[in-house]
């Protein structure tokens, strides 16, 4: 390359001549000065341009030259090769692995097998066993400590290194597949483990088998839509504890000491009671449960021992006895069960009373021979809008019994009766003076209300037996007869009357004749009240009411209701 020449310095190069004095140089022209500047130019700026021009062409050719013929892959090769001799490489890379990486492996034996994991880094399983097997999880890579057990679920040892563990990385929830539950099998092991290592909620991805009972102790266990199946285990509720959003199959539940819920949840197939809810329960909300049952062996669907809790929204069939009380204040809210063609009907209650002040609300009792139970005295019920329907579709020729009580049971609320061909047999109801139901019955889609109340009219001797008295209001509209009565048998008879027989012709204009009836009617015994469901027809105008069998109450009493 040209060597790069350099300019002189010229500072007054116009004063400049040659070897002359100075103080001639300044004495020189204009004219004088101007020729000079041109003989500089000439003889010294533009060679030192022209020759700087050529060095400078030079250098760019020699540039363009040299990225043309790099090998920059060669180069970067060499440096690297440097790099892992001298040890620099291997210290970049370990420093970035321990800071920031974050490894990925298909099981979580690929990662115990992995020899690229230091302490620090960061490793993430696909799977437990295989490949999106919903096992997968993430795990913190660290020097085991002394006080750590290892067990292949929390902690897991990397086989490479003699003090290497992977910790399961969790969050708001733990899925039971991390911890290496395996689909249809049991799950009894990995439950207990979760339940005793881990304090926040507890969710299966798959369905499972249980070899024995589990409890479940202050936690939270998610079923997310899937079924746990066992041979008639148990699992229980201890001090607010949450089982939901699944289907126990031939599984029990039963709700302990404490707080607890139960919610969204269908118990299938179970035997003897699918939940039971203990004494030491309090407060405890059952709700959004299906029960389902298609054998003869589910005894009880909710056996309540205890008081102040709340079922509500409790729907489905199989339960021999649907509800079983025996504390108090416990409030049954939209409760709707029935049998169908494989359940023991004969000894089928819809709900039985062993204890005072409960509640059942907008229940729907379908298909029960007997509806309410009372299985002591004194006992208080509330039956708020309440339905009963007789369904003789599934139970042809059958008796059902609305209400069976033992005496001054207070019984307050709505009842509503459809009942398809009902019969009358035994279905009376003994309450005490305070109670306070209204009923009210279709049959046939012929409407039979009972409203209590005492009439204004008075008949006399066109009552059979002689002498009977009877207070009460009669209507006809449109031949539809309807009012209330309150019968007064004659005194000195050795037993009341079982029929009354009401002349009506010359009272009301009344032609026809009916099938037979029902209508709800009270007797006073004592000092209780017997409801019963009574028969009534027109024949020949004549209201012809008769009492059910079973029924015996003091001299005179009896209040009907009726609407033909």
């Amino acid at each position: 390359m040209n060597n790069v020449t350099k300019l002189k310095p010229f500072t007054k190069f116009c004063i400049t001549l040659g070897m002359l004095p100075t103080s001639y140089k300044v004495s020189l022209t204009y004219e004088e000065q101007l020729l000079w500047f041109c003989n500089f130019l000439e003889n010294e700026v533009i060679p030192a341009v022209n020759n700087n021009a050529e060095a400078v062409t030079e250098l760019q050719n020699y540039v363009a030259s040299y990225f043309d013929n790099l090998d920059v892959q060669k180069e970067i090769n060499n440096k690297l090769d440097e790099m892992a001799e001298s040890g620099e490489l291997e210290e970049i890379i370990s420093e970035y692995i321990n800071l920031k990486s974050l490894l990925c492996f298909n099981t979580v034996e690929e990662m115990k097998n992995a020899t690229n994991l230091v302490d620090g880094s960061f490793a993430r399983t696909l799977g437990y066993y295989n490949l999106n097997d919903k096992g997968g999880a993430l795990y913190k890579i660290r020097k085991v400590e002394n006080t750590d057990v290892v067990d292949n679920k929390k902690l897991i040892t990397i086989i490479s290194t003699d003090n290497l563990v992977a910790e399961l990385i969790i969050n708001d929830k733990i899925y039971v597949e991390q911890l290496g539950a395996i689909e249809n099998q049991d799950i009894k092991d990995v439950l207990n483990y979760a339940f005793n290592n881990f304090n926040i909620p507890i969710y299966l991805q798959k369905n499972y088998s249980l070899s024995d009972n589990i409890n479940i102790d202050n936690k939270i266990l998610n079923l997310n839509n899937n079924k746990i199946t066992s041979d008639n285990k148990i699992i229980t509720l201890i001090n607010a504890s949450e089982i939901k959003a699944g289907t126990l199959f031939d599984t029990k539940l039963i709700i302990s000491t404490g707080k607890n819920k139960a919610h969204n949840l269908t118990i299938k197939d179970w035997s003897g009671n699918a939940i039971d809810i203990l004494n030491g329960a309090y407060e405890c909300k059952i709700d959004y449960i299906n029960l389902e049952n298609d054998t003869t062996n589910g005894n009880i669907g909710i056996n309540c021992l205890a008081s102040d809790n709340y079922i509500q929204n409790v729907y489905g069939y199989g339960a021999t006895k649907g509800l079983y009380i025996s504390g108090s204040d416990n409030y049954f809210e939209n409760i709707h069960l029935w049998l169908n063609h494989n359940n023991d009907f004969e000894n089928s209650v819809f709900a039985q009373i062993n204890d005072s002040d409960n509640f059942i609300i907008n229940s729907t009792i379908d298909s029960y021979k007997v509806g309410i139970e009372f299985l002591k005295t004194s006992l208080n019920l509330v039956l708020d809008k309440c339905n009963w329907i007789n369904n003789n579709i599934l139970f042809n020729n059958t008796s059902f019994n609305i209400i069976k009580s033992i005496s001054n049971c207070i019984i307050k609320g709505v009842l509503y009766i459809k009942a398809t061909n009902f019969v009358t047999n035994n279905n009376f109801i003994v309450m005490g003076d305070t109670s306070e139901l209204n009923i009210f019955i279709q049959d046939n889609n012929e409407n039979i209300d009972k409203v209590p109340s005492l009439g204004k009219s008075y008949f006399d001797s066109h009552i059979t037996p002689a002498n009977s008295l009877c207070f009460g209001e009669l209507n006809n509209n449109n031949n539809q007869l309807s009012g209330n009565l309150t019968i007064f048998a004659p005194s000195g008879l050795s037993s009341p009357p079982s029929t009354f027989d009401i002349d009506l012709s010359r009272l009301l204009n009344i032609d026809k004749n009916s099938n037979t009836y029902f209508g709800v009617a009270l007797y006073k015994s004592g000092n209780s009240t017997v409801l019963a469901i009574a028969q009534a027809k027109i024949q020949n105008s004549h209201l012809i009411i008769s009492k059910p069998n079973g029924i015996s109450y003091d001299e005179g009493f009896w209040e009907f209701h009726i609407n033909l």
